[in-house]
């Protein structure tokens, strides 16, 4: 039934926008040039052009539309755009940017598959773009390998963010809203000229909300998130160049994501194994009668509500400075991007989520980057332009993580634990069942206390270290063969030299491996000492043929390979990883036909073909303790993505926006083994999907504005975005179990604004029909080790990160001249 009523309150939603469509239709004369539909100037070829001149697979976002949306971070952007998903987990830090279904975890070493730059300065890490996005120009979300001019490691993708530059208009703008969950939020911008060459602007954001969900265990909201930003500029002159200095310094904090078991993959072995290792007192009536340990909600993973222990706390900061200086001699433009940042996140998590404190996990990231480009842009009036350049990079990356024993760990969970192991051996090497009871109690005892003996803070410890410099050269030039016919040819060469270094130590005994001399060891993590080097050099390259026949229609082919650089495992396990802590790199072929069009003058209508390759994937293998990548599969995705805005009226505007993905692992016979089954043997995943991928994503967004009173306006905006079922899973197994469904989302906003867009006071409802999906899928962690897992059939209790709930609200924004 609930899937029935949320498909027919988003039907009934599109009706009412379709019956203001067939208005419009009858109108299509009457559209006023005025209305018609922004077209977004963009820089993805390092020269300002419309985006219907560029010919490369693409959405663009301006500010205007951004606000009218109410978009207030990417991850809500992201539904707009076809192929493009943004996952929150566990920790602000594992957030995934995945564009055509694949992505990177950013809580390790990896590079991302999806390159990050913010005023053209590069951005290595996903959490450091978590938060409020504000005083924003525009947001290019380019897909597809952008290997020849982007900076590092664009090999699906890049999303290009340029913020508000200083103007020196003298306007102030300011903003205010309140909404559910005791959500407040504010914030001013200021753009003042100084003097007669030098412009100042600065923005500054404030958000708070409460938790969204709630554990009764712990007594806590789940959810809590703070978050504090100022972003400023300075344009100024220096002798004939334009040079803007920009500064940012953003603080969020949060308790965490809400972690709920998924109800179908729950088997009441499972809740009795549970049961168990958490009773409190093993006696032996129990034996016949069951145990008392507490067990986690299990009825419904929408509900929010756990029974589970959730102390996270997360502190991310990050902060930036870069010096962007343009200037143009004769025939030629130049320009340089020098920029600083460091970003650090502190996490405190109870990881675990059973109604116990068991491991508690500390992990403290720190990153600082400098980054150097200089580009050369011709501007002759022949057929032939070209841009060329050099890009340097460096950055530091820690990682610093521990383990406690929690106040439950030794005297309840492993005292249980050893005792069911030594009281079942008792009974199947014949002993009586009260001898063996007894037995077990006296040698649990012992196994408690030797655990109780060893540290209980930082149980584990580890470190992992990595400075990386990383040099390119690259050049892309553009010839019109006819005025109707171009091509585009660029090349990049790329070289990274990585060193680092990883220790783990294993300071309580009880962690690691059992041994005569550790007879209660439960082989968490062992002892491990590495010193670490990485280099390759890649040459990437594009190659494009553009036709436009009419200034309203415009066709490309293009062929481009893209690289994401290798690297170094940052987390320790059950083994000695040795050789296998340092990973390959992964090279990326893509092939796309496309077109940009004009559709009856009313807006644009844009599609692309595309198929891509990666070889050397680098997949992130689960062996039942911890994760470790390897270059395991070759994988292609395919598809289509097809965006439209129109303008249809003087009233009226429309935008749809749809992709279909076909993914498939071409070779892929080591992957991950089902959670029940020994993990040393590998599972054949040849002809599989890629997790992250799913078949089909669409959004479609209709707003209505029209005139009331003297210089008012009202306007109406209905929204429905779907995704498709997929699995989103950090486990890359092929598990039915965890694909989650598709689901809708219905977005409206309602309110009024003065014509000339002095002020505007809003009503929103997002996610209007409450409607509860998965962000993330993860399995029980020490699923093995506590007996959550189904040998049979391979399966395991799973866990889901659950979506945000309704939000209603109110904002307001008022501009001064």
């Amino acid at each position: 039934m609930q899937h029935n009523y949320t498909y027919m309150s988003a039907l009934s939603v599109i009706l009412v926008s379709g019956a203001a469509l067939g208005q419009a239709i009858d109108q299509i004369e009457e559209v006023d040039e005025a209305k018609q539909v922004e077209v977004i100037q963009v820089t993805a070829t390092r020269r300002t052009e419309s985006i219907q001149e560029v010919p490369i697979a693409m959405s663009a976002y301006g500010a205007d539309f951004i606000e009218r949306a109410g978009i207030t971070d990417m991850q809500e952007l992201g539904a707009y755009v076809p192929n493009l998903t943004l996952t929150r987990s566990s920790q602000v830090a594992s957030n995934r940017i995945a564009i055509r279904g694949v992505g990177t975890s950013g809580s390790n070493g990896l590079e991302p598959s999806v390159a990050v730059f913010i005023d053209g300065v590069y951005i290595p890490r996903p959490g450091a773009i978590v938060g409020k996005l504000e005083d924003i120009e525009a947001v290019e979300v380019l897909r597809g390998p952008q290997g020849t001019l982007f900076g590092r490691n664009a090999s699906m993708g890049a999303l290009n963010i340029r913020t508000a530059k200083a103007a020196g208009d003298n306007t102030t703008r300011v903003w205010a809203g309140i909404g559910s969950d005791s959500l407040r939020y504010g914030g001013v911008t200021l753009d003042r000229a100084l003097n007669e060459s030098v412009s100042g602007r600065m923005s500054m954001h404030y958000s708070k909300q409460d938790g969204f969900a709630y554990s009764e265990y712990s007594e806590t909201d789940i959810g809590r998130w703070q978050d504090i930003g100022v972003r400023g500029s300075l344009v100024f002159p220096i002798g004939k160049a334009d040079a803007s200095l920009r500064a940012d310094w953003k603080r969020i904090n949060n308790n965490g994501s809400a972690s709920s078991v998924i109800a179908d993959s729950v088997q009441p072995r499972y809740l009795s194994a549970i049961s168990f290792i958490l009773d409190p007192e093993i006696t032996p009536d129990k034996l016949v009668n069951g145990f008392t340990g507490p067990l986690p909600n299990v009825s419904n993973e929408f509900d929010r509500r756990l029974n589970q222990i959730h102390e996270d706390d997360a502190v991310d900061e990050q902060r930036g400075l870069s010096l962007d200086v343009a200037w143009d001699h004769g025939q030629y433009s130049y320009r340089s991007i020098t920029a600083m940042r460091k970003w650090n996140n502190f996490t405190y998590e109870t990881p675990i989520r059973l109604p116990a404190e068991l491991l508690p996990r500390v992990t403290d990231y720190a990153a600082q980057t400098f980054s150097q480009e200089l580009q050369l842009l011709s501007s002759f009036d022949g057929p032939f332009n070209y841009v060329a350049g050099l890009y340097y990079y460096q950055e530091s990356y820690d990682i610093d993580q521990w383990f406690n024993l929690g106040a439950d760990f030794c005297s309840l969970a492993l005292h249980n634990n050893v005792w069911n192991t030594v009281f079942r051996a008792n009974l199947s090497g014949g002993v009586d069942t009260a001898t063996a009871f007894g037995n077990a109690l006296n040698t649990a005892g012992a196994a408690a206390g030797a655990c109780l003996n060893g540290p209980q803070t930082q149980a584990i410890l580890s470190n992992f270290s990595q400075d990386v410099k990383s040099m390119s050269v690259f050049a892309q030039g553009t010839y019109d063969i006819t005025d109707q016919v171009s091509a585009i040819v660029g090349v990049r060469y790329t070289n990274d030299d990585k060193t680092g270094y990883f220790v783990n130590d294993v300071r309580n005994n009880i962690a690691g491996p059992r041994t005569a001399t550790n007879p209660f060891g439960i082989n968490l993590r062992v002892n491990e000492s590495s010193e670490l080097a990485f280099k390759d050099d890649q040459v990437t390259w594009l190659a494009t043929l553009r036709y436009a026949p009419t200034n309203d229609f415009m066709t490309f082919l293009t062929a481009s390979t893209g690289y994401k650089g290798g690297g170094f495992n940052t987390e320790s396990g059950s083994e000695v990883l040795g050789d296998k802590r340092v990973f390959d790199s992964e090279t990326v072929t893509n092939l796309e036909w496309g077109f940009k069009s004009w559709f009856l003058g009313l807006g644009t209508v844009n599609a692309t073909l595309f198929r891509t390759n990666l070889k050397n994937f680098q997949d992130r293998r689960f062996d039942g303790v911890t994760f470790v990548v390897l270059n395991a599969a070759e994988l292609r995705q395919q598809g289509v993505e097809v965006d439209a805005n129109l303008y249809a009226t003087n009233n009226l505007s429309v935008m749809l926006s749809g992709s279909y993905l076909d993914s498939k692992f071409l070779d892929y016979r080591d992957g991950t083994n089902l959670p029940g089954f020994p993990s040393n043997i590998q599972q054949d995943l040849t002809g599989t999907p890629n997790n992250f991928s799913p078949r089909w994503q669409f959004s479609n967004s209709m707003e209505w504005r029209d005139y009331f009173g003297q210089n008012k306006e009202w306007f109406v905006r209905g929204e429905y975005q779907y995704l498709g079922k997929r699995r989103p899973s950090g486990v890359t197994d092929n598990n039915p179990s965890t694909m989650r469904p598709g689901y809708g989302l219905v977005n409206l906003r309602l309110g009024i604004s003065d014509d000339l867009g002095a002020w505007d006071l809003t009503l929103f409802a997002k996610n209007l029909l409450d409607k509860g999906y998965c962000q993330a899928v993860t399995y029980q962690p020490l699923n093995t080790t506590l007996g959550l897992v189904d040998p049979t059939t391979g399966d395991s209790m799973a866990r889901c990160y659950q979506s945000q709930p309704r939000q209603l609200g109110l904002e307001f924004r008022y501009n001064f001249e």
